[in-house]
């Protein structure tokens, strides 16, 4: 798989996917949130605790898919 510029292509609303953020020279998995009007708001990571960490779009400079899950029979 390969990095996608947010200026090229932006992923779809609600999937999970693999952010870079140049600022901090790190990665993340994070969705982005659309509006009604289906204009991006801001990346949401994806975490387990109750509180929705949010990264505003300037932050993100490129994303890409998660890569498929593993069958189960190759555990």
């Amino acid at each position: 798989m390969k990095w996608i510029d947010i200026k090229d292509k932006l992923p779809k609303d609600c999937e999970n996917v693999l952010v870079y953020m140049p600022i901090l020279d790190s990665c993340t998995v994070a969705y982005l949130i659309y509006s009604p009007e289906k204009q991006p708001i801001h990346y949401a990571i994806v975490d387990f605790d109750e509180y929705e960490q949010s990264i505003d779009l300037n932050d993100i400079s490129h994303w890409m898919p998660l890569p498929k899950l593993p069958n189960k029979e190759e555990k």
